[in-house]
């Protein structure tokens, strides 16, 4: 959705790995090592670490983004990610070209979270906040090959720094 309604807005297009999102008030930086999203004086940053089957998750590919219009695309070695800046926020996606190595266990994406913000879980999305500065992480939404449906799920914070999970 992000990236229809971004795409057609140069508000939401990217210049030198940069965007901004007005509707969000938030500032975006791709580099290698990831996105960093700055809201006021918090930072939370995403990136990619390790992916593949339950129990045999290999280190993601070092990618540099690539830009076109609202869209920075990581190509992972067969998992290209993608951000979309839109009104909506930023959106992130993933798309697995193949199957991952591994067996039969479920797909894996494992993300780290850094920054300034605290990350814990909120029912099915992740809150990263400092208590004046509030992003959230949610909205999963799965498909396969045919475009159907599947079963996806946030498990644990694992990966999260400083992840605190709700009383």
């Amino acid at each position: 959705m992000a990236a229809t309604l971004g795409a057609g807005d140069r508000l939401y297009w990217l210049h030198d790995l940069r965007a901004w999102n007005p509707a969000q008030n938030l500032h975006m930086r791709f580099s290698p090592g990831g996105v960093s999203v700055r809201r006021g004086d918090g930072v939370a940053r995403i990136a990619l670490t390790r992916l593949g089957r339950e129990g045999a998750l290999v280190s993601a590919q070092p990618a540099a983004p690539e830009v076109h219009l609202n869209r920075a695309v990581y190509d992972r070695g067969g998992v290209p990610e993608w951000y979309a800046n839109g009104p909506l926020g930023l959106e992130q996606g993933f798309d697995l070209i193949q199957r991952p190595a591994g067996g039969a266990g479920s797909v894996q994406l494992e993300q780290s979270f850094a920054g300034n913000l605290r990350a814990r879980e909120d029912g099915p999305r992740v809150a990263v906040s400092d208590g004046a500065t509030r992003l959230r992480y949610g909205g999963l939404i799965a498909t396969d090959a045919r475009g159907w449906t599947i079963v996806a799920r946030a498990i644990r914070c694992g990966s999260i720094r400083s992840c605190n999970r709700p009383s």
